[in-house]
Formats: structure tokens, sequence, C-alpha cells
């Protein structure tokens, strides 16, 4: 069996989405992953065409080889030994979370790409960007003029590593070793087994709805709920009132049933006078109360009703245009309303011109593709854009899309 979240191929994954391919791209080259804190060096082949790639490598002494085709916006993980393979969406959430590689590739909507010059990289002239979040450098890309590929990223921090092209080959190869080969088995994720929910749930009804805004002190067993209006989202804080230990859950729920795990909605405060708080931006659609519960200790509850910004429903092959003030960040965050598959794209204008992928990033990464209902993303769009106007397209099913600028 496969540990698929484990693997580490994810560290060439990227590429394909640090900068736009060229239709005519071709060639081959040794690709260096080094670690920086620890000097380990893993290499791999990779192989470019057009908006398809291959990586050969070796994990845990088997071959694997991956296959990333960007018009179909899939990427394919090919063990060989076996003739077993697993498939995910190419902007898929656990791909991007546990690669440092793919993480750079976020990190330019965090900060500002800037081009810092221009120098040589196995032997082809590049221009070299770097991503600053106020004076911090996040990561430094030298990206191929003749391919507008990336021969070499530099990733910075604690996980830094860096990733060098070398050995560049542009030399033609047949059209079938970028295709799923015939003859392969295709895995599926195991079902997750589902969470033991906290037995005070079971007194969920009779657990008092209250309107905000207000502040209560409660204590250990203590349920209140409160009621999602549309428009509205719901600030919780909690603060500690004993000199021990208080905790505390604040979750949505949809019927009487969460909508996520609770214990990942549990708050321990350790000291007298911490307090936790946070925002949920669910709307009657997802679910219909927040519920607070004291597990320990004495806490004050402090609730209020937030603006959530413009909030629309769109439909398959419809899209929305929303007018944004260039000088903040953008809030956005899309929900699947479909039973079945969503995708919806966005994109960034300035007086009524689309921006540059260089400055808002390729189209996969403005791509969003939900499997289930209520799946949902939030992203914060930097203002360094300096963007007027965001649109939202929806390609397929039923989309729920809120825009904020707090």
């Amino acid at each position: 069996m496969h540990d698929i979240r484990a693997l580490k191929w994810f560290s060439c994954a990227c590429l394909v989405f640090c900068t736009g391919l060229s239709a005519a791209t071709q060639f081959q080259a040794d690709m260096i992953d080094s670690v920086h804190h620890d000097g380990t060096k893993r290499e791999s082949k990779l192989y470019v065409k057009g908006l398809r790639y291959r990586t050969e490598q070796v994990e845990n002494e088997q071959e694997v080889v991956v296959l990333v085709d960007q018009n179909e916006g899939l990427t394919r993980v090919l063990f060989t030994a076996d003739k077993t393979y697993i498939e995910m969406a190419s902007d898929d959430t656990q791909s991007l979370i546990n690669d440092p590689f793919q993480a750079a590739t976020f990190m330019e909507g965090l900060g500002e790409k800037q081009k810092i010059g221009s120098e040589e990289v196995a032997g082809y002239a590049c221009d070299v960007y770097h991503v600053m979040y106020d004076t911090v450098e996040l990561v430094k890309m030298w990206v191929a003029r003749k391919f507008e590929f990336p021969l070499k990223i530099e990733m910075r921090g604690k996980f830094g590593r860096t990733m060098l092209l070398r050995d560049i080959k542009e030399t033609a190869f047949e059209d079938d070793l970028l295709m799923m080969p015939a003859g392969y088995l295709k895995m599926q994720e195991p079902e997750v087994t589902k969470p033991e929910l906290p037995g005070w749930i079971e007194n969920l009804t009779e657990a008092p709805f209250l309107k905000p805004p207000f502040e209560r002190k409660m204590a250990e067993g203590e349920m209140i709920r409160v009621k999602i209006e549309p428009g509205k989202g719901v600030r919780v804080q909690g603060r500690n009132e004993t000199a021990g230990n208080s905790s505390f859950t604040s979750i949505p729920f949809r019927g009487s049933n969460p909508t996520y795990q609770p214990s990942m909605y549990t708050y321990n405060l350790s000291n007298e006078g911490q307090s936790w708080a946070l925002t949920f931006k669910e709307t009657p659609y997802e679910a219909n109360d927040i519920v607070l519960h004291v597990n320990e200790g004495i806490i004050t509850a402090s609730v209020e009703y937030v603006d959530l910004g413009l909030i629309e429903i769109v439909l398959s092959g419809r899209e929305l245009r929303v007018p944004v003030d260039p000088t903040e960040n953008i809030d956005l965050r899309v929900v699947n309303l479909h039973k079945g598959k969503s995708v919806c794209t966005y994109t960034l204008m300035k007086d009524g011109v689309e921006l540059s992928e260089e400055r808002i990033g390729p189209i996969p990464l403005r791509t969003f593709t939900f499997d289930q209902e209520f799946e949902n993303r939030s992203s914060t769009l930097s203002s360094s854009t300096q963007a007027d106007e965001i649109v939202i397209q929806v390609r397929k099913g039923k989309m729920l899309v809120n825009v904020n600028q707090p």
C-alpha cells in the first residue's frame, strides 16, 4: 500500500504553475532538489512539452512517474512496479499544502513579485524574480526567456529548498511519454473514519438561542446557539475567567450535526484572561446556527454579527463581476452548492483590462474544483495587484460566491 500523502514527488509539480508555458516549449532535463537545512539532494528526470510534463524519480526504492496535463487540470502519479496510479486535480489542496515548492507559488499571492535582474542558468538567459512580503524575501525564481519556464527556484526560511535544472536538451520525444499508459489500476484514497462526536451534542435542542451582540459568562457544561442570518458572519470570542484551564468548542451546525470535526474547533485557554476569537463565514445555505459549548472552567463569551460583503449564487456558464477598491485586499470565498462537481475561475481587472498572469498567477492557481456539496475555498488577494474589479466565472455546477473587503 502506498502512502499517498507522504510522497515527495510534489517537489516538482509547482513548475507548471510558476509561469505560463508556451505551446511550443519542448525539452528534457535533470532536476536537482536540495534541502537547505540538512543538505539532502534528490535527482529526477523532467520532460516538458507544451502544457504537459513528466517527471521520473525513485521514492522508497520504487520508480514513481508523475504526469501533469494543464489542459485537463489533472495530475497522475504512477507506481510502475505494481502498475497502479492515483489521480487528482492539479490544484488539489493536499498537493499545495504538502510541498514547499508549490507553497512558493502561492507566496506570489501573499507578496509582491518583482524582476530584480538577469542571470544565466545552465547556459540559458534568465530573468530573475523575487517575491517580497514587507521586507522579507519569500522566494526567488530564474525564468528562462527562451522557454518562459523556471530553471531555478529558491525558497527561503526554515524549510528552504532549491530546485535546479541542468543538462537541458532541446530534443524531441514521443507524445506517448506524456500520456497515461494502458494497464494501470486507479487507486482510491482510503475512507476517512467518521469522528466520534462529543456527548454534549445530544443536548443540542435544549440550548437557548441568543441574538448578537451579547456578552455572557458561561460555566462548564453550558451551551448556547446563534442563528446564522443572510449576509452576516458570526464572530465568537471566549475569555478564560478562571485561574486554571478553561476550554470551549464553537462550531457551525447543519440540522443536528456539526459541519466539521468538533475537536478542530475546540480551544484551550490555560491562563486567566487569555482569549481566543474566530469568525464564521458560513451562510444559511451551508449551516443553520453556530453552537458554543463550555467544556471546562468558566469563560465569558462575546458574540457579534459581522458584515460579509457581497454574496451571490452563480450558475454554470455565468459570471459575476464585482467592482473593488484597488487599495484594499480582497477576501474571496466560494462554496459548492451543487451535489456533484463544480468548477469556477476568477480573474482580476484594471480599467477594464485583465491583468497579466505575472501579476495574478496562471489560470490553474485561480481555478477552484469541488467534488462534493458544501466544499469551500477561501483566498485573500493582495492589493499589490491594484485591481479595480474581480470577475468570477462558473464553468460547471453551482457556486456561492462571497467577495468582501474588510
